[in-house]
């Protein structure tokens, strides 16, 4: 949770610096950083709270072999989902803080509709990455079990063969 909230606040804080740099560059009249900041914060907070669906998303609809397309219309359908929701909080929250009129639903959804459906397949890409890390790890470890049972083997039959001709030598 830790790692998920200082994350989406670093990015909250990129995002407001960027805002603050083209501000200067194009040589519009100064905005006020303060309300600047906390949209920005508030919307990757949004995200913040959002990625442990999305990661428990990730998670129910796997990419499998024999499922890709299927598994594609379905994250595309859950990435729409979290863009929705990402822009009905975003909504919200600028209503609570503003007193200014809200533009349309629709100019609002399609504002920052690539990057929100961005900030989503980057969560799943990140979950699905780990996963296979996670099953990559797995599968060197139980690679190195199986080795090390196959010597144990190895050195077994040895012993069993040493034997008999210990015992024969010696009765001998």
């Amino acid at each position: 949770a830790a790692l998920i909230l200082g994350g989406w606040t670093a990015f909250g804080l990129f995002s407001f610096s960027q805002v603050l740099l083209y501000n200067a560059v194009s040589g519009a009249a100064p905005l006020p950083w303060r309300p600047l900041l906390l949209v920005s914060l508030t919307s990757a907070w949004t995200w913040a709270a959002l990625t442990p669906l999305a990661l428990w998303v990730a998670q129910a609809i796997r990419f499998r072999p024999n499922q890709r397309a299927k598994s594609l219309l379905l994250h595309g359908l859950a990435g729409l989902c979290f863009v929705l929701l990402s822009t009905v909080v975003d909504r919200t929250v600028a209503l609570v803080m503003s007193d200014s009129p809200l533009r349309p639903f629709l100019t609002s959804l399609l504002y920052r509709f690539d990057s929100r459906l961005l900030a989503y397949l980057c969560i799943v890409t990140v979950s699905q990455a780990a996963r296979y890390a996670l099953l990559f790890r797995e599968r060197e470890l139980r690679s190195a079990e199986l080795e090390a049972q196959l010597a144990r083997a190895e050195l077994q039959l040895l012993k069993m063969q040493l034997q008999p001709h210990f015992l024969f030598n010696a009765l001998n």
